[in-house]
């Protein structure tokens, strides 16, 4: 609960520093730039974390 907390602070922090987009057009909506060899290695890194979490989470102290 802690963890999900302060990087929900965290987040939201960042977003207000951060503020809105300047040049945003909301009708012009391009999501036609993809990467795939990023998402393969995104996806790839998440498997991996994935594994080791649930690994690590059996080895939990009690």
């Amino acid at each position: 609960l802690v963890v999900h907390i302060s990087s929900g602070i965290s987040g939201l922090v960042a977003a207000l520093i951060l503020g809105s987009r300047a040049q945003f057009d909301p009708d012009v909506l391009n999501t036609g730039q993809t990467n795939i060899p990023f998402t393969i290695v995104g996806t790839g890194l998440l498997w991996v974390g994935w594994m080791g979490f649930n690994g690590g989470s059996a080895l939990e102290a009690s």
